[in-house]
């Protein structure tokens, strides 16, 4: 989770992966 602080567009991009 903290790597989500330091790159949230990948964040954002793993989340539509697993939708």
């Amino acid at each position: 989770m903290s790597c989500t602080l330091l790159q949230p567009k990948v964040t954002i991009k793993n989340v539509k992966n697993n939708k």
